[in-house]
């Protein structure tokens, strides 16, 4: 009786929050909102079912808004072991969250559900091979990137892109975060290396293995950009319209 006191009493904080975090909370606030939830999970103190009608009649009634908040239970709910559970998902979200939501294109729907699952390896080899066929028929064969080509990215895709990169990660990856610390470093580019965890100690990180695919890595860690072609494709990506 007393556990299911507690998991009700947890459960309607939860709604409490993701109804008011969006205005309410810094996103400092969010994330530390969100080590605690995660604690509330994995302690089963949550009903996953009153959850998922919380967000049913969000939806519906055109209220529901990704967030860092409400995009990280989306999280934690496909990491549940029930079938229910897994099935609900799917019918209520059958282009994975954020896609379902708003007006993402299909095609951020593969790179959606990779980090839906924070698995940003294979997260990062999906945006490569979309940056690509973005920006054009010969980019896409060639599976590697002109920094010419990268104007032919609209701006509502590489938005969609970082959109994606963004929530999953609670702002610490994505193409805006790389944007803004190169420009706090005042574009340079040997700072911007080591900032974000490519370069140490004057050598480039081998890939995969000495990165991190995980929310441990350094803030901007990720996406990946072959940096031994020069830097002349980031600087496009960081110089897009998309930003303005």
């Amino acid at each position: 009786m007393l556990y299911f006191s507690l998991m009700n009493t947890k459960t309607m904080a939860l709604k409490d929050l993701l109804n008011t975090s969006a205005t309410n909370l810094t996103k400092n606030q969010i994330i530390e909102e969100i080590q605690s939830i995660e604690e509330t999970f994995n302690k089963n103190q949550i009903n996953l079912e009153e959850i998922l009608e919380f967000f049913y009649e969000k939806k519906f009634s055109h209220e529901l808004i990704p967030d860092y908040l409400n995009v990280h239970i989306f999280y934690l709910l496909r990491q549940s072991n029930s079938i229910q559970i897994q099935k609900s998902l799917k019918e209520l979200f059958p282009n994975e969250f954020v896609t379902s939501l708003t007006s993402n294109s299909e095609h951020c729907i593969i790179l959606e559900s990779y980090l839906a699952e924070h698995d940003f390896y294979t997260a990062d080899k999906i945006t490569h091979k979309l940056l690509c066929e973005l920006a054009g028929e010969k980019s896409k064969q060639r599976e590697w990137l002109y920094f010419t080509e990268i104007k032919q990215i609209t701006d509502k895709d590489l938005k969609n892109i970082n959109l994606l990169w963004d929530l999953y990660s609670q702002g610490k990856f994505g193409i805006r975060t790389q944007r803004k610390l190169w420009l706090n470093l005042n574009k340079d580019w040997q700072k911007f290396w080591k900032t974000i965890g490519w370069l140490e100690n004057s050598t480039w990180k081998r890939y995969p293995a000495e990165f991190t695919w995980s929310l441990t890595a350094p803030t901007g860690h990720l996406p990946l950009f072959n940096q031994l072609r020069g830097v002349e494709v980031l600087k496009a990506l960081f110089e897009h319209s998309a930003w303005e």
